[in-house]
Order: C-alpha cells, then sequence, then structure tokens
C-alpha cells in the first residue's frame, strides 16, 4: 500500500476539513478492556480496537509500537536484560524475532479494519526517542543529550526493525519524538526514511512541546503542538496540529484548526468522557 493513507485525511483532499489520525489506546484500555493489557489477549484486543474504531471513526487505524514493546518487555520479553549501552540494548530489543512475529501479527489482525478507512499506521519512538527509552529501561538519566552518532546507529536498527513489514499493507509510519530533535535530525533518521520510501509509506513526525527549527524536508507531514504551528514552514512538509489533551475534557473552550492545518493527530486520554469524546469529535470534522 502506498503512502495515499496520509495524503487522503489532507484538508486538501477534503474539502478542507483536516482528518483525524486518532490513537485509541490508553482511552479504549479503559472504556472495552477494563485497564487490562490490550497486547496480552489478542482475540480481545481485536475486538475491543474494532468497537473504537466503530464508534470513534479514525481516518488510519494507529497501532502505537512503543507501548506494544512495552508489554512485551513485561511478558515474552522478561528476560531480556538491559544492555550497558542504550544502542546494544536497542540492537536487541528491536531484533528479537518474538517481538517483530508479534506486532506482524497484530497487524495482520487489523488488516480488515484499515480497509474501511484510509489505511494502517504505525506510530513508533524517533531513533532518539527510542535511545532515551532504552537509558529509562536501564534506570539512567534521561535528560542527558545522546551523541549523534549514537542516534545514527539506533536509526540503522530501527530501519532494519521495519524492514519486517513489507508485506503487511501499512500505509503510514509516525515518528514520535520526545522534545525538540534538533534541525538535523531528519539527517540522522535517514536510514529509517529509506526503509519507509521504499515501501511508499508516508511519514510523519510527531513534536510536542516547541522546537527552533521545523523540518522543511525528508517527511510528508509534520503535527505539533498548536502554540508551535506558526512555526512551520508553509511549502515544507504538510503542516498538522496534535489536539490537545485538556480538549477532551469538555470543560475549556472550543478548538479551532489553525489556517493551512491539513490534518490532526489525536491521542485521547484515558480517562475521557465517551459522551464528551464523540461530541467533540463532531465538532473538529465540522459538525457542530
Amino acid at each position: 500500500m502506498t503512502g495515499a493513507g496520509l495524503q487522503s485525511v489532507y484538508a486538501s483532499a477534503r474539502g478542507g476539513v483536516p482528518g483525524l489520525w486518532i490513537d485509541c489506546l490508553d482511552y479504549g484500555r479503559r472504556l472495552f478492556l477494563g485497564g487490562d493489557d490490550p497486547w496480552a489477549d489478542p482475540a480481545r484486543f481485536v475486538s475491543a480496537f474494532t468497537q473504537a474504531q466503530q464508534l470513534l471513526k479514525s481516518d488510519l487505524i494507529d497501532v502505537r509500537a512503543e507501548d506494544y514493546a512495552a508489554s512485551w518487555l513485561k511478558r515474552d520479553g522478561a528476560g531480556l536484560e538491559p544492555a550497558r549501552r542504550p544502542t546494544s540494548d536497542l540492537k536487541q530489543i528491536l531484533g528479537d524475532d518474538g517481538l517483530r512475529a508479534g506486532l506482524l501479527a497484530v497487524l495482520a489482525t487489523l488488516g480488515d479494519l484499515g480497509r474501511g478507512c484510509a489505511g494502517l499506521a504505525l506510530t513508533l519512538p524517533s531513533p532518539r526517542r527510542w535511545l532515551r527509552l532504552c537509558v529509562e529501561r536501564a534506570g539512567g538519566d534521561t535528560g542527558e543529550p545522546l551523541d549523534e552518532d549514537h542516534v545514527e546507529m539506533a536509526a540503522m536498527y530501527v530501519a532494519d526493525f521495519l524492514r519486517a513489514f513489507a508485506e503487511c499493507s501499512l500505509s503510514a509510519l509516525l515518528l514520535e519524538e520526545d522534545g525538540d530533535p534538533g534541525s538535523n535530525a531528519l539527517s540522522l533518521y535517514q536510514p529509517v526514511l529509506n526503509v519507509a520510501a521504499g515501501y511508499q509509506w508516508g511519514v510523519g513526525l510527531l513534536i510536542p512541546g516547541s522546537f527552533e527549527t521545523g523540518p522543511d524536508a525528508g517527511v510528508e507531514a509534520c503535527f505539533v503542538d498548536p502554540q508551535a504551528f506558526s512555526g512551520l514552514a508553509e511549502g515544507g512538509p504538510a503542516r498538522g496540529v496534535s489536539v490537545p489533551a485538556e480538549y477532551w475534557g469538555g470543560k475549556g473552550e472550543g478548538f479551532d484548526f489553525p489556517p493551512g492545518c491539513e490534518a490532526a493527530y489525536v491521542r485521547l486520554p484515558a480517562d475521557a468522557n465517551p459522551e464528551q469524546v464523540l461530541e467533540r469529535l463532531k465538532a473538529l470534522r465540522g459538525g457542530a
């Protein structure tokens, strides 16, 4: 499947209304699984995801690989001790056949659901974020800067990991950052971008908070906090926003897409009220 899955959620292809890329994992875990681990029982997982999609109607089916990996490390990967170096730890995690096979099975079960919208999207940590998670797993200080050579090495491991998903009908890939990635981040991530281009996946970048220099090439779309939207230059990647978590509480003001916004990434809070969620989704889609 090609990167048309991203293009089909752009406002420019939808009569001016930005599409919604909804991550309902935390919300669905509470609503349909009583807080249980969604990855522990494949049948329950598919049932919960199907119910969530029927309610929320995301324009892309989102699978968050970071959450899956955390669950796997507590279960099947519990014997995988953290390596001394973050790059070595990432290599052993992403190189484990069990991790890859489990995530492939999840994506395969969601194939039919993805065909009911723009397709399947895999959200995973950027190479830089993966390294920070490995530092955290080893009990280290996640605030220390990481050497660019290490980030580049991590990108090669992530790229190799992604080759396992060549035949699973992905439409899009979203790289999630944990802060400002810096102006040269995409050059360090090039192995990942090359794999995505080879498989014709649309690639998005999710950046929380503020940043100094927004990416101007290498990814198809960039999703940022609304207050940082003006920092995205026109003429670069498609400009998107991540809808604020407080919007779903139903107590604050409404949310207006900034001019030029092509799409929105939504991560529903676990404790969001179902009625308010549906009302606010309707408003975002221009129905209120």
